[in-house]
């Protein structure tokens, strides 16, 4: 699989989108701004490593090593969010 994005790049990216969903901007009393998330960062993780299992069920063995790469960042990834 060619890709210009590293496992540990496309791994961040996944917890990102996840981490948005449903995510929404709301005006603080001081007059700024905040994002509400509807999942924490660690659902957001375990949200992403369930997508990258189910890559991983149905993708060819060209693209296996890169997607283990990434389901092995966003253990790394858990792992440092637990303590």
């Amino acid at each position: 699989m060619k890709t210009d994005i590293t496992p540990k790049e496309k791994a961040e990216e996944l917890i990102a989108k996840f981490y948005t969903i449903n995510a929404e901007t709301v005006e603080l009393v001081d007059g700024d701004f905040d994002m509400i998330h509807s999942l924490s960062e660690d659902d957001a993780i375990k949200c992403a490593r369930v997508a990258v299992y189910e890559i991983l069920d149905h993708c060819t063995e060209v693209s296996k090593y890169y997607w283990l790469k990434v389901l092995q960042e966003l253990i790394s990834n858990g792992n440092e969010h637990q303590g």
